[in-house]
This record gives C-alpha cells, structure tokens and sequence, in this order.
C-alpha cells in the first residue's frame, strides 16, 4: 500500500513539475495570424499558423485583405503578388487597416519574428564567401540596395532560422531560390540575383 501511494505521489510531482512547461507551450502552439476581408477585422476571416500561403490558399479570396492581427512573436509578410512576388509589406503587430496595401495581397508568409531579431544573412559576390560582401538584417532588399551589385551573388551564410529568399529579378519579379541555410555556391542560381528577401 505505502509503495502504491509513494508511486503515486511521485507521479504528481513529475506532473506537477511539468506544468508551467506545458503551460508555457499552449500558447506557442496556439499562437496564429488572423486575416480578415474588411477593415477593423470584419468580413471573412482566415487563421494562418507558421507558414507560407500561395493565392489559392487564402480562403477570404485573392486581393480580398484588409485587416491583420499578429500576435507577439510573430511575423507576417504580404506579398502582391501570387508565388511571392511583387512589393510586400512586413507585419509584427495589429493593423486595423492596410492603407495603401489594401486589397492587394496575393501571397502571404507566417514567421517567427524573434527568430531573426539582432542577426543578419550575409552575402557573398563569389563561391566559398569570397569577394565583396553585404549583410542583410530582416528585410526586403531591391536592386539598388545590393551593394555587392547585380547579377553578382555567388554564396549565402543563413543563421539558423533564417529564411533568404533570392529573386531572379529587381522589384522581387521571376524565378525564385528559398535558403535556410549556408549555401557555399548557387549552382544554377549563380550571378542571377536581383533582389532578395530577409526573414
């Protein structure tokens, strides 16, 4: 008897123990974006975990958004057009109204927002991180702000969580290579970039 109660008592603990553990994580695992139709976060509405979602995924309707709300610790980034492309805009907190990005968004990607907080993506005119070089905090980065020049990227460091995402063309346009991490020679995607996005 005095076994069963002492197995007993220390399984409580052990619960007891992992409790504000779990407490903890609920709402990590809770955490999503909610996307909504009108302004003031009326209309149809759509709740987006991490992730990225292409213009067939959004069930409030192609340049249908209006409103945002972004929970703490989250990153949200709109993009214009399908696949990811076009201008964007880089949500970390509640926006009643999208102003002059309204009705526009085609594309959406859901991060992490302190997984890049103080770091940065390096990159590199050649192979192996040699040659002019440039970081690149969280961000999105056009033609004219690549100060290693254009059509010139051969290499990429990517912190862990990280994402680099590396456009064909300026203006965030063509065809499109995703990096989570280093990249000692872009192969097939070398001396090809024009612009490029930090998350």
């Amino acid at each position: 008897m005095n076994a069963r109660i002492a197995l007993t008592l220390s399984a409580l603990a052990a619960l007891s123990a992992a409790a504000p553990n779990m407490a903890e994580a609920a709402p990590r695992a809770r955490a999503a974006v909610s996307i909504h139709q009108h302004a003031d976060y009326e209309g149809a509405s759509q709740t987006l975990r991490l992730g990225s979602y292409n213009m067939d995924e959004l069930s409030i309707g192609n340049d249908q958004l209006s409103s945002v709300k972004v929970p703490r610790g989250l990153s949200v980034v709109l993009y214009e057009h399908a696949d990811f492309q076009g201008d964007t805009r880089t949500l970390t907190a509640d926006d009643t109204f999208l102003s002059d990005f309204n009705d526009v968004v085609s594309s959406i990607v859901v991060s992490k927002a302190s997984a890049s907080k103080g770091r940065s993506a390096s990159i590199f005119q050649h192979a192996d991180y040699e040659g002019s070089a440039q970081s690149l905090a969280a961000g999105s980065y056009n033609m004219d702000e690549l100060s290693i020049g254009n059509d010139q990227l051969s290499s990429v460091k990517v912190p862990r969580g990280m994402t680099v995402v590396l456009y064909e063309h300026a203006d965030f346009q063509g065809d499109t290579r995703t990096l989570t991490a280093d990249d000692t020679f872009l192969s097939d995607f070398n001396d090809v970039v024009s612009s490029i996005v930090v998350r």
